[in-house]
């Protein structure tokens, strides 16, 4: 079994444990097998927003390096990354709630300010 095979069979905390470990290198994946990781990161985040007993930072956390990781193998360019994270923050938002968003005063022309959902997910 390879590599990709047991990372796509584990569980979320497997998977976020290992991205988060200082063994992971772009190299050690093919770009289509990162953009899968991804993309599997991303299933199994929204499957899990509503469970109260995670670590968020640590999820978040991995999320972001596998984003990185993507991106730099090569599969996903600026754009893509960037619409990916904040895909990523406004679920984190939603699973967070409205409640937790700030909002910046008034500035005379309506407009708000809504934090990254991201930071507040590692308060």
């Amino acid at each position: 079994m390879s590599r990709f095979d047991e990372l796509t069979t584990a569980d979320l905390a497997t998977l976020a444990a290992w991205l988060e470990s200082d063994k992971v290198q772009v190299d050690q994946l093919e770009p289509s097998q990162w953009l899968a990781l991804v993309e599997l990161m991303t299933a199994m985040l929204t499957d899990v927003a509503d469970t109260v007993n995670r670590d968020w930072r640590l999820l978040s956390n991995a999320y972001f390096r596998c984003l990185s990781l993507a991106k730099s193998s090569g599969v996903l360019d600026e754009f893509d990354s960037a619409v990916r994270s904040l895909n990523f923050d406004v679920g984190s938002a939603k699973r967070i709630g409205a409640s937790r968003i700030g909002k910046a005063p008034q500035s005379g022309r309506g407009d708000s300010v809504i934090l990254s959902a991201a930071s507040l997910v590692a308060q």
